[in-house]
């Protein structure tokens, strides 16, 4: 299992932009999962006027508690900035600083030397293995930027999965050639997959597409995904949270709280600010 995050929001609705990011550093930390149990993120935002005479606004307070295996708590300086992206990024530079230099404290040990050093090598505790969920809503092309940049980020490979529900449209009596509506599903899931295998090159990022299939009518695709994350080797799913009925058949928005809900493996959720009409 990955190291677990917890994020609340303090004077805020929250954004997804700010999930996404803080999504992104965690991969930096898992290269520490034999010593770290979870973090706590919290993100408030402050009235600016009386920080440093600038004129009102917001700033950003970010403070990232780590929790260890042995209940200890590790408490990172606070990081404050009106971008909270460059808040998240300083507060989770700052941890890797800490933990670093508490793994160093305790080398003497030769139990700890044992468990963090000879473990936790440089890289090998990352998502090594990044499967984003596709289906060409702009929830799922979020979802792709985010998995491009997080496998950069682990020195891993990612696999673009695009789920064809070939029975769906067997449920509905239509005057329309079911078949060839199936056909124009699968045409579109190639053009969708080839587009991430593009974006994924461009970042020099590994890249692998593949197309999973729906076994029966009774299959949904929530379960048909989970069916193909089981027999791969997967240790991240990055997903969207808005995705289209009709032809963007995979209707991911739906199908990540049930993805979710039965998941064996580390899911993260890429929400669709911008949703179109």
């Amino acid at each position: 299992m990955g190291v677990g995050m917890q994020i609340t929001y303090l004077g805020f609705a929250g954004s997804a932009a700010i999930e996404a990011e803080a999504g992104a550093h965690l991969v930096r930390l898992e290269r520490f999962r034999e010593y770290l149990s979870g973090c706590h993120l919290a993100v408030e935002a402050i009235r600016n006027g009386s920080f440093y005479g600038k004129p009102a606004g917001l700033l950003y307070d970010v403070r990232l508690n780590l929790s260890t295996h042995t209940d200890d708590l590790i408490t990172v300086e606070h990081c404050l900035h009106e971008d909270p992206g460059i808040a998240l990024r300083t507060a989770f530079d700052a941890a890797e600083r800490r933990l670093k230099q508490t793994l160093r404290r305790h080398r003497g040990s030769s139990a700890m030397q044992s468990e963090f050093v000879i473990h936790l090598p440089e890289r090998v505790a990352m998502y090594k293995d990044i499967l984003v969920a596709l289906d060409g809503s702009n929830a799922s092309k979020g979802a792709l930027k985010e998995a491009i940049r997080m496998t950069k980020l682990a020195d891993g490979t990612m696999t673009a999965v695009y789920v064809l529900d070939r029975f769906a449209m067997f449920a509905y009596s239509a005057n329309y050639d079911q078949f060839a509506m199936v056909e124009a599903l699968r045409v579109e899931g190639d053009r969708i997959l080839a587009d991430a295998h593009k974006a994924a090159t461009e970042s020099k990022v590994p890249c692998k597409v593949d197309t999973a299939e729906t076994d029966n009518i009774s299959e949904d695709v929530a379960s048909c995904l989970l069916r193909y994350v089981q027999g791969h080797s997967v240790d991240l799913v990055v997903m969207g949270t808005h995705g289209r009925r009709g032809m963007r058949r995979m209707m991911i928005g739906s199908v990540a709280e049930r993805f979710l809900r039965f998941s064996t493996r580390p899911v993260l959720l890429v929400r669709d600010a911008i949703v179109a009409t």
